[in-house]
C-alpha cells in the first residue's frame, strides 16, 4: 500500500499574530505576558 503524504495546511500560529488577537479583541488584557506552549494536539482529530 502507497501512502500519500499531504501538505500541511495548519496556520502558523506566532507570538506576533497571538499578541495582535488579544491584543483587538481583549484590550483589558494588552499589557500582560504572552507564554508560548507546544501544541499537544488536536480537538479535531477523528
Amino acid at each position: 500500500m502507497v501512502v500519500a503524504r499531504t501538505a500541511d495546511t495548519r496556520p502558523q500560529i506566532d507570538g506576533a499574530v497571538v499578541r495582535r488577537l488579544v491584543d483587538t479583541q481583549f484590550p483589558q488584557w494588552a499589557g500582560l505576558p504572552l507564554k508560548l506552549l507546544n501544541p499537544a494536539g488536536s480537538d479535531h482529530v477523528i
